[in-house]
């Protein structure tokens, strides 16, 4: 078996990973591709929550979190009674990141738009049912 660390030990968090890569727009898929790993490997870190972790897993969420800062996060540690945290390290990489997440919104917005637009045609070209009166 191999030997635990405590969970103190470990960072940055399995909440904080989350966090990350939500700020990226990232997915678990992607995270885990983009390192080598499997899915599975990042829903288990993400997941974690027994007092203790496997050191192989500890060495996967340090190669992890580098890549992720490498993506321009920072992992903010606790201090003076506050909760760690997880930012942007600079202004440039949050502001293309939000520039990226809104072309995707606005990219589903369209395609929901040409959907509704397509069945209200098809609706318009059926001929209404003649009903016969009593």
């Amino acid at each position: 078996m191999a030997k635990q660390v405590d969970m103190s030990e470990v960072w940055p968090t399995p909440a904080l990973f989350r966090a990350a890569r939500g700020l990226l727009n990232m997915g678990q898929d992607e995270l885990a591709a983009r390192n080598g790993y499997v899915r599975k490997t990042v829903i288990l870190i993400e997941n974690h929550v027994d007092p203790t972790m496997d050191t192989r897993r500890q060495e996967v969420v340090e190669v992890l979190a580098a890549f992720l800062e490498g993506q321009g996060i920072e992992f903010i540690r606790p201090q003076d009674g506050k909760g760690g945290g997880v930012r942007f390290a600079n202004g440039k990489r949050e502001a293309q990141t939000v520039s990226e997440v809104r072309h995707l919104i606005e990219e589903r917005r369209g395609s929901r738009r040409k959907a509704v637009s397509v069945d209200a045609r098809k609706k318009a070209k059926k001929k209404p049912s003649k009903r016969k009166s009593a």
